[in-house]
């Protein structure tokens, strides 16, 4: 078998490979046949794993999407973790690990859309041989493969994960109740060894409270009820990718249904005649056969009133099955929350029921009941309310009624009659066993209200051999109140990354927590041990074991950053002086920004970080440059005032102009400072650069992100919830929105755009226009595509933020739309067909214009996609593309010495440093990695720095001898490269700089240990400005 349980190895217990497909299972016939096709999730290697539910927010959560597989791989059944063989907190993990990662099975094979519009849940426990005949009936179902199935199980075996790995008939999803009995056997939500017992006399000396009939909670009845809300509240509370939630209808079953093969036929005709009934809150499917009734005329009387229905109150009894559920109507639930959570009893259905009358904000739930239902309980006598171990003599029946069904003619058309139910029903009767006030508080904790039950663990962080069952390793705290940020640890959004690609960038590669500080031991705050032995190298870099889950810097989070042969490769083919050298050379890299180009104003409330040789502070490369000192922080508060007073900076230049992407260090008056030259070019006051470029706003928000996710920070939620930072997001979102329609709706114009200043002709396509690329050269076609790319992963992510900190109904509102519908608008243009191959443009109009086989150096760009945080995009078309790039794009040039990534606004002849780093980073082969590596050595031009360019055919040719985004994404290169910290020399960098200023001075000094240390040499005073705007040169 295959499928599941290889993605489950690859993201779990990093096993090796599997077997084929001999032992697959096959559900359905003809045009649904076909053996699954199993796919490696592209994951990072670290993961923040919350059981706790994000709170809910009152305005509609945002859209996640399902990321597209990769390609197939094979892992072995037999290596798959028994039950038996993993403990609790272990189990807590994998279960937490698969909710989070949500990998859908099959969307290779049935990839229609991102947003799924029809979802299809089951309920699952232990009765796999009842979920087999469920689905076998489902495969029969015309248009099922459309659908997305989830099966959310509370009970983790074998037996089902080979049941879910033999789907193949459409998308499928598997997740598992993180609050089953299976994974806290001995404390609550299950059963904890000081419970009281159903029937103690009181609960003097044990744990729980009563029902109104003096019994105490069973947790076999309690986790019916806590798992449907929970699924219930997984689909529509935001937390389920590749849904938006008001655009989603759920069909709800259990394992003991079947479904009859038109089951989505009809409910398109429901919809039809909902349209005329808006007081409708819920469809129900189902059909209750009489008890005890010979099942073969119950089905003759169902065929006489196929085409009937009516609208009646919700009774448990009749309407509970087969249930569409829509956002609408979870909202009114969710707006009941408290009454349904306290409603004394353990059924779900009966506390729905009982809304109707216990909650005010309900009223009547008006259900369009079909006559003859297309989902029968073919499992009754071997439920929880039965003894009897199963029900094949009944089920036989059921069996064959369903094959039948394939040659019934079922009717085109509902037809409304009168119901038999009239008015809000009284209350029902209370079953009771729902009398414990922790299960009302967990049950409200999932629709994110009030605080779980005391002591409830959650999972802080696991690493790789953790997830494998050494449970004692794995670290819990308990469950706190609600904080501003709305959880005790951050919570990533996972970001599917090819696992060949390094996703190494600082505001690129979003969506994982960042790793500890590194310097020559891992952090104290990490709360781990100095290294030893072969881990220090000779070089006096730190050594990280690949399967720690640290990760290399903040950045390095795929699968591939973790991975020691990657390593290894890369360590193997250079020599042992190559090696030194590029350690030295990124500790220079690591040094000079912080000491050269960031400037702190205040007490650190506000930095200037400035691009090098050019004093102004580019909003994209300022991100770059300061966010590799992130993750060393903890270790040195003095680079959380610069990186904070960035934040603070981006924000301001942000509010004060969403066009401009560079700002000058001073204020400069357009009345008396600023010339007519500059004016035109929209200079003036704190703006230097008014290129409007999309990506300078989304590098800001993803520099928000990282921080915000920084390991071991303290409440980084405070500088997030500043009014500054909220305002700016808001108001870079509003400019996006205005630039979606350019032509239309746009007050910006550019002096050297052409059109009067308004650009070249565009239609709407639903993406952002922009005027500039990356590298400040004009767009030719409006919508750049890797842009636009870029801005649907920062949109992903503040949506999240948003949720944790702001909690702005109406910015998230904006946020969602705008991210669907970049969404839509990449997914219709962003591939074209050259050749007869499809590849990624680099530019449309949405008018059938498009610039392909071109691409530019500067990020985001076609070749770093993967690096983009954009979880949507083809590897197929993108390693076509890339392939394309090297053979047929005009500004890739060869000479002499070097071949590289041109640009159309650098010298002929010159190819960037970044291109070599994104093509390094983007490689799946170690021996080119190591080719851009020793490019990057071979052309330091003479200062032992990185630069813009350097000449094919002269290596001592160099552009720009002080770029400090060209340092900073070498340290980032290097370190997932060579798998080493640059830290240690970063502070040899440090003392040599100490060394060479005393061997100059007049003065004998001490030595720079006893009184001076690195943060000393961040500037604080305001530096001299070397930008003159009113140089017409400039």
């Amino acid at each position: 078998a295959t499928g599941f349980i290889a993605v489950q190895l690859l993201l779990l217990f990093r096993m090796g490979q599997s077997p084929g497909h001999e032992n697959a299972v096959r559900f359905g016939k003809g045009d649904n046949a076909g053996l699954i096709i199993d796919s490696e999730p592209h994951v990072a290697a670290n993961k923040q794993l919350l059981m706790k539910p994000p709170p809910h927010s009152r305005h509609k959560p945002p859209p996640r999407e399902h990321s597209i597989p990769g390609p197939p791989t094979k892992s072995a059944v037999s290596k798959v973790p028994s039950p038996k063989d993993m403990s609790p907190v272990a189990l807590r993990a994998w279960a937490a690990t698969l909710n989070e990662d949500q990998h859908i099975l099959n969307s290779d094979v049935f990839f229609t859309e991102d947003i799924a519009q029809m979802v299809i849940m089951i309920q699952a426990h232990s009765r796999t041989s009842d979920l087999e005949h469920l689905l076998s009936s489902l495969s029969n179902v015309k248009g099922i493969s459309s659908v997305l199935l989830i099966i959310s199980s509370d009970l983790y075996s074998q037996d089902f994960l080979r049941v879910v790995e033999n789907v193949k008939f459409c998308r499928v999803l598997p997740i598992f109740f993180p609050f089953s009995s299976q994974l806290f056997p001995d404390s609550f939500p299950g059963t904890d060894p000081r419970d009281c017992a159903r029937d103690a006399v009181s609960r003097e000396g044990c744990l729980g409270d009563p029902d109104r009939y003096g019994h105490f909670r069973e947790t076999k009845f309690t986790a019916i009820k806590h798992h449907w809300w929970w699924k219930l509240n997984f689909v529509f509370n935001g937390q389920l990718h590749g849904v938006v939630p008001d655009h989603t209808r759920v069909i709800l079953l259990e394992e003991d249904y079947l479904v009859s093969p038109d089951i989505l036929q009809t409910l398109d005709q429901v919809d039809r005649l909902r349209t005329q009934l808006p007081e409708v809150d819920l469809i129900s499917m189902g059909t209750y056969f009489r008890k005890g009734a010979n099942i073969e005329s119950e089905f003759q009387s169902w065929r006489s009133t196929l085409s009937l229905t009516s609208v009646a109150p919700f009774v448990s009894a009749t309407s509970n099955m087969g249930m569409v559920v829509d956002y609408d109507f979870w909202q009114k639930m969710h707006t009941c929350t408290e009454a349904f959570c306290r409603w004394e009893d353990y059924n779900w259905d009966w506390s729905t029921q009982a809304l109707q009358t216990a909650c005010g904000t309900m009223g009547t739930i008006n259900v369009l009941q079909l006559r003859s239902g297309r989902v029968f309980h073919a499992g009754g006598c071997s439920g929880i309310h039965n003894s009897a171990p199963s029900c094949d003599g009944g089920l036989e029946v059921y069996l064959q009624q369903l094959q039948r069904m394939e040659a019934l003619e079922f009717p085109s058309a509902l037809t409304l009659v009168p119901n038999t139910r009239q008015g809000k029903p009284s209350p029902p009767y209370v079953n009771g066993g729902w009398g414990d006030k922790r299960d009302h508080a967990l049950c409200m904790y999932f629709a994110g209200m009030g605080e779980p039950p005391v002591d409830l663990p959650v999972l802080k962080h696991r690493s790789s051999s953790e997830a494998e069952g050494v449970g004692d390793e794995l670290q819990l705290q308990p469950v706190v109140p609600e904080s501003p940020r709305g959880s005790p640890k951050k919570q990533g959004v996972l970001q599917h990354l090819m696992d060949k690609v390094v996703p190494s960038f600082p505001s690129l590669s979003f969506g994982h927590p960042p790793a500890a500080p590194l310097a020559l031991t891992k952090h104290a705050a990490s709360g781990t041990q100095p290294l030893e032995g072969e881990q220090q190298q000779a070089a006096g870099g730190q050594r990280l074991d690949a399967d720690s889950g640290l990760g290399i810097d903040p950045w390095a989070r795929s699968s591939q950053a973790a991975k020691e042969s990657v390593f290894n490769g890369v360590n193997r083919l250079l020599m042992p002086e190559e090696k030194s050298q590029l350690l030295e050379l990124c500790g220079r890299c690591l040094y000079h920004p912080i000491s050269t180009a960031v400037a702190l104003r205040g007490l650190g409330q506000d930095a200037h970080v400035s691009t090098g040789d050019i004093p102004d502070m580019w909003l994209r490369d300022s991100a770059f440059e300061i966010a590799i000192y992130m993750p060393r922080m903890v270790a040195k508060p003095a680079f959380r005032l610069a990186v904070e007073g960035t934040i603070r900076r981006h924000a301001f230049d942000i509010t004060m102009d969403p066009y401009a992407c560079g700002f000058s260090w001073k204020w400069w008056d357009p009345n008396v400072e600023v010339d007519e030259f500059n004016r035109r070019q929209g200079r003036g006051g704190w703006v230097a650069i008014r290129s409007f470029e999309i990506d300078s706003g989304a590098y800001f928000m993803n520099l928000l992100w990282d921080y915000f996710n920084t390991d071991g920070l303290y409440r980084p939620e405070t500088l997030i919830g500043e009014t500054l930072v909220h305002d700016a997001v808001s108001h870079m979102v509003d400019t996006y929105i205005v630039e979606q329609r350019h032509m239309e709706h746009s007050p910006y114009l550019a002096h050297d755009l052409p059109n009067g200043g308004k650009g070249n002709p565009v239609k709407y396509t639903g993406m952002v226009w922009s005027g500039y690329r990356a590298s400040d050269d004009a767009t030719r076609y409006g919508y750049n595509i890797p842009d636009n790319m870029f801005l649907v992963g920062a949109l992903e992510r503040m949506i999240v933020l948003n949720s944790k900190v702001w909690k702005d109904d109406s910015l998230h509102g904006r946020m969602a739309r705008l991210k669907a519908e970049v969404q839509d608008g990449l997914t219709t243009h962003a591939i074209v067909v050259v050749d007869g191959v499809e590849v990624y443009a680099y530019e449309v109009d949405g008018l059938g214009n498009s610039l392909v086989d071109f691409d530019d150096p500067n990020l985001p760009s076609l070749m770093s996609i993967p690096l983009l945080g954009y979880q949507h995009f083809d590897q197929r078309v993108y390693d076509v593309t890339r392939e394309r790039l090297f053979a047929h794009n005009k500004y890739y040039v060869r000479g002499s010495h070097f071949e590289g990534w041109a640009s159309p606004h650098t010298p002929n002849g010159q190819v960037w440093h970044l291109g070599w780093i994104t093509q390094g980073l983007t490689s799946d082969s170690v021996d080119e990695r190591v080719k851009m590596l020793r490019n990057l050595l071979k052309a330091q031009c003479g200062n032992n720095l990185m630069h813009e360019t350097v000449n094919v055919d002269n290596p001592a040719r160099c552009t720009r001898n002080w770029f400090e985004w060209a340092n900073a994404m070498l340290v980032v290169f290097v370190e997932n490269s060579l798998g080493e910290s640059c830290d240690l020399h970063g502070d040899i960098e440090f003392e040599k700089s100490i060394v060479q200023r005393e061997a100059t001075s007049r003065k004998r000094l001490p030595s720079a240990k006893f009184y001076e240390n690195f943060e000393q040499h961040v500037h604080h005073a305001d530096r001299s400005d070397f930008t003159k705007l009113t140089n017409p040169k400039m």
